[in-house]
């Protein structure tokens, strides 16, 4: 399995491929400000505006899936400011 069919076998998006997508977006507006600045209308433009239509599209969609999958933990599962609650009620250990 090659590194494009990997990424596709893999089914969700972890931070690293979000903080990817990011750096995408910055470069194809930078591009697209360059292209714009030369020639505003044209085919290169306009498919530029397109795959940033996408990449905004796929990094929404990425904090939607981050926000259900938060709002879905078990109510078990302690929070960090449960830990911090729990952590001043117990002395700080000696050495």
């Amino acid at each position: 399995m090659d590194h494009h069919e990997d990424k596709a076998a893999h089914g969700g998006r972890t931070s690293n491929d979000v903080s990817a997508l990011k750096l995408q977006l910055v470069r194809l507006k930078e591009d697209l400000g360059r292209f714009v600045a030369r020639s505003p209308e044209g085919a290169v433009a306009e498919s530029l505006r397109e795959r940033i239509r996408q990449v905004e599209g796929e990094i929404a969609h990425a904090a939607r899936e981050r926000r259900r999958a938060a709002s879905e933990l078990p109510p078990e599962t302690p929070t960090p400011a449960a830990f911090h609650a729990i952590g001043g009620r117990f002395p700080p250990r000696r050495r």
